[in-house]
């Protein structure tokens, strides 16, 4: 007998909790602006976000990049609670990205902030935090918004409604498969069918890789996507960046660096292709570390690259599993300091792996652990690699080359 109780009876025993006014207008481009504005109260949309709505309406296959801080995650955020709330019907809006946190920690934050605060009233219906607003999904009647990982692309595949809205963030290192298995949502919509179908990949840039770079550069086949680019000049001009953080940048990595193109530039990074290990690469391996604490599951080893009394430092590497959980450096120690040191980290378990760089100083390391019984091996990278990459037909010049 209290106001919840009796929105909860009209929606759920009466009806499907569906809106009861025309959303038709809603649904334009100058209905997608008014929803922001009114609905959920955006005060200071700048022009860029504005046109990026425009155009997620008209075109509905649309892919951002960017500079750091343009306000991304508001303008998807938006994005999700539109199609939440603006079509009659079975609607479902998947939100994915690169990686688990961007979900947790930001996107779903700010899709909620936002919901938790919106006039829903002036759609006609009616969404309660801790009722339809959950920590990481909305649901209201036939309609729902929900979080789910990258690396299924079956569950991204097997997801269909009347109204099917993707939202891929930090899209640049998310698989082609993903890709692949939102395009099938697209299949079933269009001006001949009852059906629509939305997809948003927004991201900063990376190195010159993967699909969100692909749809970037106008690959064969991938030209139905609409592609914008938002500049420094414009998010500074909206007063989302600082014109000091840019300089200061500026100054810091170089005009020319593959970090101030991405990050400021808010354009790819070219001189990546050749590169080993590019820096999404890097970037997602910190993640990883971050995800799981610092702290790696199996067995122990330990590697070791010895120096003695120069200015370089003896570097040892303690790694569970696949983590890396700690590196320690140390100066001007003897040899013996040194295997003291290696032993104490396996706690006297003689059947730690220890890996021990040979070249040079570091023979008298593995020969002295070798005499104590302990499971060293001598690494010389300067030795020849019999290994080969997974085609089985390339090879490799030497250890080094293998390692690396």
């Amino acid at each position: 007998q209290t106001e919840d109780d009796i929105i909860e009876f009209v929606t759920e025993v009466l009806g499907d909790g569906e809106p009861a006014i025309d959303l038709t207008h809603y649904q334009t481009e100058d209905g997608i602006i008014e929803f922001v504005t009114e609905v959920l109260g955006v005060e200071d949309i700048a022009p860029y976000q504005e046109r990026i709505l425009r155009a997620l309406v008209r075109h509905r296959k649309v892919s951002v990049r960017g500079l750091h801080g343009l306000g991304k995650t508001a303008i998807a955020a938006w994005f999700v609670l539109w199609g939440m709330s603006c079509f009659h019907g079975d609607t479902k809006v998947a939100t994915t990205a690169s990686n688990w946190t961007q979900l947790t920690h930001f996107l779903w934050p700010e899709i909620i902030k936002w919901a938790s605060q919106a006039k829903w009233g002036l759609l006609g219906i009616e969404m309660r935090r801790n009722k339809e607003i959950l920590t990481q999904s909305i649901k209201r009647g036939n309609s729902e918004a929900f979080a789910m990982t990258s690396k299924n692309a079956d569950a991204i595949e097997g997801a269909h409604a009347a109204n099917m809205f993707y939202i891929l963030d930090e899209a640049k290192t998310i698989p082609k498969d993903i890709f692949d298995a939102a395009e099938g949502a697209l299949s079933t919509a269009g001006s001949d069918t009852e059906h629509n179908a939305f997809v948003f990949a927004i991201s900063t840039p990376g190195t010159a890789s993967g699909r969100f770079y692909e749809i970037h550069k106008r690959a064969p086949g991938l030209e139905d996507w609409h592609v914008i680019h938002v500049s420094k000049e414009e998010a500074v001009a909206a007063g989302r960046v600082s014109q000091e953080w840019v300089n200061y940048r500026k100054r810091q990595w170089g005009e020319k660096s593959g970090i101030y193109k991405m990050k400021v530039e808010g354009e790819f990074d070219t001189s990546g292709e050749t590169s080993v290990i590019p820096l999404e690469w890097i970037e997602a391996a910190q993640e990883r570390w971050r995800l799981c604490n610092g702290k790696g599951e199996g067995r122990r080893s330990i590697g070791v690259d010895p120096a003695r009394y120069g200015t370089d430092n003896t570097a040892f590497a303690d790694k569970v599993g696949d983590v890396v959980e700690q590196l320690i450096y140390t100066s001007k120690e003897d040899l013996m300091q040194t295997t003291g040191r290696a032993v104490r980290l396996v706690g006297g378990d003689k059947s730690t792996p220890i890996a021990v760089d040979v070249i040079g100083i570091g023979a008298g390391v593995v020969d002295r652990l070798a005499e104590m019984e302990y499971a060293v091996t001598g690494i010389n990278v300067a030795e020849r690699s019999e290994a080969t990459d997974i085609s089985g037909l390339t090879g490799f010049k030497n250890t080094r080359s293998e390692l690396w």
